[in-house]
């Protein structure tokens, strides 16, 4: 149905609680049919089949966070205090890089292409101690682990999806209200800023990308998932009472399950370990693509 002109209804869905159990959830991944998460207050990250039945893949006291794969499979994850880039390898975590030059307080969000190369988001102050914020980073590390500063003067990166086919970037501005999009270069940096989708109140946090080119956004303070277009439609919408939508990831044997984080407590309870995260799934349309 039309709205009018050529722009589409908005198409509102109803999620459902899945699994339960943990502080706060973060960077949920589709990996060889389990569902990767990171309870960063829980400082583990989880390997979580499609029958809910979870294990720990390794134990993150430095606040685990972003999560990726090497082409080798090996995982990935982003230590958020220790400011370090860490690989799980049988359950053990050991450092892969370390960033503690270029960020001088946390990293977060992650992802990881097809070459093995990460992207991860950086900063010099602590949103939760309530610090005022500075203009952030994306940090690009090559599969030998070095590591070099691939854009600057962001607001507050957070989830990021790659669109390999067109070498493209696309990152969660969440203190700007909007995705933006990079050109992604051989060297590992990012030029080329274009506008993806502007937000008027909406805080972006978490995000993955369809097949056809569409990205579900978590948004932090409204409770709502939302799909967006390029250039800013909203064809969905995704509603989640009483908690925060923290981030999303498209899998399941179809790819067309939508596993939504979701958390429920103040900034302050998140901060003293006093929230409680769930899982919860909904069904879509448009199959996963591109990373995570």
């Amino acid at each position: 149905m039309q709205l009018g002109g050529d722009r589409m209804e908005i198409l509102n869905l109803s999620p459902k609680d899945w699994l339960g159990g943990f502080l706060f959830l973060e960077s949920p991944r589709w990996h060889k049919g389990e569902l990767w998460v990171s309870d960063i207050r829980g400082h583990a990250v989880y390997a979580i089949d499609e029958a809910g039945n979870k294990k720990v893949a390794a134990e993150v006291e430095g606040l685990p966070s972003g999560i990726g794969f090497l082409p080798d499979g090996m995982p990935l994850v982003a230590s958020m205090k220790e400011r370090q880039i860490l690989r799980i390898s049988d359950g053990v975590p050991e450092v892969y890089a370390d960033l503690g030059d270029l960020v001088q307080s946390e990293v977060n969000d992650m992802v990881v292409d097809a070459k093995g190369r990460a992207f991860v988001g950086g900063y010099d102050f602590d949103l939760f101690a309530g610090q005022k914020p500075l203009p952030a980073k994306i940090i690009s590390v090559a599969n030998d682990g070095s590591s070099q500063i691939a854009a600057e003067g962001l607001a507050f990166p957070n989830g990021m999806v790659l669109m390999e086919d067109t070498n493209h970037l696309v990152v969660a501005e969440t203190l700007a209200h909007r995705l933006t999009k990079f050109d992604v270069n051989t060297d590992g940096t990012l030029t080329n800023r274009q506008l993806f989708a502007q937000f008027d109140e909406l805080h972006p946090d978490g995000i993955c990308l369809d097949q056809e080119g569409g990205i579900w956004v978590s948004s932090f303070s409204q409770g709502r998932f939302l799909r967006v277009l390029d250039g800013g439609e909203i064809t969905h919408q995704i509603d989640v009472p009483g908690r925060h939508a923290i981030a999303c990831q498209l899998g399941g044997r179809d790819g067309k399950t939508l596993f939504c984080l979701t958390t429920e407590g103040s900034m302050a309870e998140i901060a003293s370990y006093k929230s409680k995260s769930f899982i919860m799934t909904v069904e879509v349309e448009v199959a996963g693509a591109g990373s995570p």
